[in-house]
């Protein structure tokens, strides 16, 4: 019986011992998932400052012989606003990459008609054009003379995978909790309840949690 009692103590104690492993590697772990997080952030942030000059045109079908370049001057044309050649750096068709929630780092090719993407030489072309946009309150394929069906074309900004990913997330929070507005204005996301209510940034999930929490 004795033999058994000290067996038992031995085990406890080596228990012991390894509690504080434990507890260090899982402080080890809650540090690096931290630092990790960290450096996605950065690396968005940095991915979506290159993407300032940026528009993408979605909702517009792929036709044989297309040129992008007369698709967006008649975009253009439809809202007003005259382009010149000098204010374009790039145009081009750009499969869209769906960032896997759970899955950091990880994206898929969408299925969806891959999207027009325009780099302009300056900035506040690119906020004119949307400006444009914006005012007009509608855009379908029939007012630039793409043939078929009128469909919604949409211009905006040309968001990250992940903040694309973090619209999404704030799309099904703002029907979830009733909130009034949510929009994009230079690449950033914001909500806001009612007209009496200040306007709330969102940037990562925690302020999402955050909203989420308040209700």
């Amino acid at each position: 019986m004795e033999t058994r009692f000290s067996s038992l103590e031995d085990r406890l104690v080596i228990l012991e011992n390894k509690n504080p492993t434990i507890a260090s590697l899982e402080a080890d772990l809650c540090d690096a998932q931290q630092h990790i997080s960290t450096l996605q952030n950065e690396n968005n942030i940095r991915d979506q400052f290159a993407r300032m000059n940026d528009v993408e045109i979605s909702g517009i079908p792929i036709t044989n012989g297309e040129n992008l370049f007369n698709i967006l001057h008649s975009i253009s044309a439809k809202v007003g606003l005259t382009l010149e050649d000098r204010d374009l750096d790039s145009i081009q068709r750009v499969r869209r990459l769906e960032r896997r929630e759970g899955a950091p780092g990880s994206t898929t090719l969408d299925s969806r008609v891959p999207a027009i993407v325009v780099k302009f030489s300056r900035r506040l072309v690119k906020d004119q054009l949307l400006s444009s946009v914006r005012a007009r309150r509608g855009l379908t394929t029939a007012d630039i003379g793409v043939a078929g069906p009128a469909l919604n074309v949409y211009v905006g900004d040309h968001l990250t995978p992940g903040n694309k990913i973090l619209l999404k997330k704030a799309r099904k929070l703002k029907m979830d909790l009733h909130y009034a507005y949510l929009w994009v204005r230079d690449c950033k996301i914001f909500m806001r309840r009612s007209d009496k209510t200040p306007v709330i940034r969102i940037q990562s999930d925690s302020d999402l949690n955050k909203l989420n929490k308040s209700k």
